[in-house]
């Protein structure tokens, strides 16, 4: 009896361990290094290992388990869960920027869910409606930036897996080694994310914003339970128009979709002061091959039924294997 005990004991660890494996495989995780935000901060100076996974709580606490449809939810503005305020305290001023300024914004995805990306900016001693802006794309092309496809695409591909194609609306370069001049204090632990893909975009602050210290805001919404709207001006982009075999979120019965939010500490001068702005890429730039332009044919990749049944189907044998080992 004790033998048997100890069997089932070991089989229902082994049933959690690779169900959990398995959670991780369909859990995207993103985070913004440049501006560096706080958690990133927090990351580098006392190994804060889950830096990359702010997402409100999660779906089930974000939607209230369910009773909310999105794009309402409960979530606080720097990946707290909506009633704690962890994230959304104030830091050092991390980034100087001038009023209009085309600014970088490096993002690394840990787990590849494709998605979108959005920007605001936030004065922190502003009130109401002038608090906050969202931010527009460089080129011109809207608020989103939606990642692109990969090849292989499963719904929650590993965060190293290359994009397939290049549109020109973004840069692409593998993270580096971060060492104690780049302010890691542990080179082990701050290796973590080494090798994952970081994307760059092109945003444009508003013109005439100025703050002495504000927070940037950085939105990622993943799309492997629902596909994200798509705007009009984001209409002919690969990954923007919904092609998969799931509904678009916010329609109909789709899925509420996990999102993962970041905040940096940031000031904006005016536009004439020009000598005030910081450089605003990252300590390790001189260390990485940057990818940009257009390379390669933008297509589609659809995360068919088989992918999703593949996942639950291995769910079913292991539950079987160890049912049949502990007989």
């Amino acid at each position: 009896m004790a033998r048997a005990g100890r069997r089932q004991q070991c089989s229902a660890a082994g049933v959690t361990l690779v169900l959990l494996q398995l959670a991780a495989h369909v859990a995207g995780h993103g985070l913004l290094l440049q501006p560096r935000s706080r958690n990133w901060l927090a990351y580098l100076s006392s190994n804060n290992y889950w830096s990359h996974g702010l997402n409100a709580g999660g779906v089930n606490v974000v939607s209230n388990k369910g009773k909310l449809k999105w794009p309402h939810g409960r979530h606080g503005l720097c990946g707290d869960p909506y009633n704690e305020k962890k994230w959304d305290v104030p830091g050092e001023v991390q980034q100087t920027y001038i009023s209009g300024q085309e600014i970088t914004i490096d993002t690394m995805i840990a787990v590849n869910h494709l998605g979108r990306l959005d920007m605001q900016i936030c004065d922190l001693d502003a009130k109401g409606l002038k608090q906050c802006k969202d931010l527009q794309r460089a080129d011109g092309k809207g608020r989103h930036w939606y990642l692109p496809f990969i090849a292989n695409w499963t719904g929650g591909n590993a965060g190293y897996v290359q994009p397939a194609y290049g549109d020109g609306s973004f840069s692409w370069y593998y993270m580096p080694s971060v060492r104690a001049e780049q302010g890691c204090k542990t080179q082990r632990e701050c290796d973590q994310f080494r090798d994952m893909i970081v994307y760059r975009t092109k945003w444009r602050l508003p013109a005439g914003f100025e703050c002495r210290h504000c927070k940037l805001q950085w939105h990622y919404m993943t799309a492997s339970t629902c596909w994200p709207p798509c705007p009009e001006k984001n209409k002919g982009e690969p990954t923007c128009e919904n092609k998969q075999v799931f509904l678009t979120c916010g329609t109909g019965w789709a899925q509420y979709p996990e999102e993962f939010w970041n905040c940096a500490d940031v000031s904006i001068a005016g536009a004439t002061n020009r000598a005030a702005a910081s450089n605003d890429k990252p300590v390790w730039e001189d260390k990485v091959s940057l990818k940009s332009g257009k390379f390669g044919s933008p297509r589609t990749f659809v995360m068919g039924v088989y992918n999703r049944r593949r996942l639950q189907q291995t769910k079913r044998r292991l539950l079987s294997w160890l049912t049949m080992r502990n007989r």
